[in-house]
């Protein structure tokens, strides 16, 4: 169920903009709506536009698919999977392969890549630059 703003249920793409913003005030400044505006927009008894998406994903420094994958709850999930779609070709392949591992095998391939990083933060001062970023988190917009 959605959370619930004063007045009804927001939407679950009104939680995930909710999530970006303490408060309907300041939505509405950074869009340059009113309050009531937003709250029937945060309701779904308004559209949310993709100027308005467009909008939020600047301020909020969060990539589009943010708002629209289900599977991604936060905005750093959605910087992460942003990070990962700019990613070299390479990399696209070795997720498809992956994409195809039986759940136990991919749940060990993600342990693996777990314990590498932690190698790589341990190690780093002696690793290459190019080796490090390759481990690196994505930036968190701080």
């Amino acid at each position: 169920m959605g959370r619930r703003g004063r007045k009804g249920v927001y939407t679950p793409l009104g939680n995930k903009i909710m999530a970006l913003s303490d408060n309907q005030k300041d939505l509405a400044m950074i869009l340059n709506l009113t309050q009531q505006s937003i709250s029937g927009k945060m309701t779904g008894k308004i559209a949310i536009t993709m100027k308005d998406i467009e909008v939020l994903s600047k301020h909020f420094d969060v990539p589009f698919i943010y708002f629209f994958e289900d599977s991604v709850k936060t905005a750093e999930e959605a910087r992460a999977w942003a990070q990962v779609l700019r990613a070299p070709q390479d990399l696209h392949h070795l997720i498809g392969l992956a994409s195809k591992l039986p759940e136990p095998s991919l749940k060990q391939l993600f342990r693996t890549a777990l314990a590498i990083k932690t190698t790589s933060d341990y190690y780093a001062e002696d690793w290459p630059q190019h080796d490090r970023d390759v481990f690196q988190p994505p930036p968190s917009g701080d």
